[in-house]
């Protein structure tokens, strides 16, 4: 862990700032489906589960694909209370698991050329690589101020590419199981509606063919 030690502090710095961002009792409700399941995660519940068509018919639709993230946040609402701190804690999870994933990968990769570039220099780059995606606009402007559900891929994107790619080089199960109980709990960002920037995701879509991307990462 003594290797991580900067990268685990500038993960756990980028955790606790969105903690000052809203006052206490404060909420952050606008944007698409209004994150209401942060204010009452049971009323979404069944909202997500049991509705009706928008058409007017008045036919019934069933959606099961809400469920395994809101009853997440459910749970965590019985434990916090605050729909503040609920926000807050996913606004810090989103930032940190990005950069960390982001790190992750880029150090991973540039330890396959170790023998040209110094191991402080791959720490360093791996940690402005990380810095950097999260500050880019790409990520300003469709993630993590504003976390509406499928924006979590945010994070997942990068946190998938490094579970992948570490089943890839290690073929330890571990890293599937984990990748799978993870698009188990934001099966939305794995749904229809998320699949194509999912699938657009530029180092995801690259790994495809992992031979040639080692070349264009280094």
């Amino acid at each position: 862990m003594k290797k991580y030690t900067f990268a685990i502090i500038v993960g756990l710095l980028l955790f606790f700032i969105p903690f000052f961002w809203l006052a206490p009792g404060e909420m952050n409700l606008g944007g698409d489906a209004g994150r209401l399941y942060f204010y009452d995660p049971t009323a979404y519940i069944k909202l997500a589960l049991y509705n009706y068509t928008k058409s007017g018919t008045g036919g019934e639709v069933v959606n099961y694909v809400y469920l395994p993230y809101v009853t997440l946040l459910f749970l965590l609402k019985h434990i916090f209370q605050s729909p503040t701190i609920l926000i807050s804690l996913f606004n810090g999870l989103t930032l940190s698991v990005a950069f960390f994933s982001i790190y992750l990968i880029v150090k991973e990769l540039l330890v396959w050329n170790e023998n040209n570039v110094r191991s402080r220099y791959i720490e360093l780059a791996s940690i402005l690589a990380g810095i950097f995606y999260i500050l880019s606009q790409l990520s300003i402007h469709r993630g993590w101020e504003r976390p509406i559900i499928t924006h979590s891929q945010i994070f997942l994107n990068p946190l998938m590419t490094f579970l992948i790619l570490k089943w890839m080089l290690t073929q330890k199960m571990k890293y599937l199981t984990f990748a799978l109980f993870t698009t188990f709990i934001f099966t939305s960002n794995f749904s229809l509606i998320g699949a194509p920037p999912f699938f657009a995701f530029p180092t995801l879509s690259k790994m495809v063919n992992l031979p040639n991307f080692f070349p264009i990462c280094l």
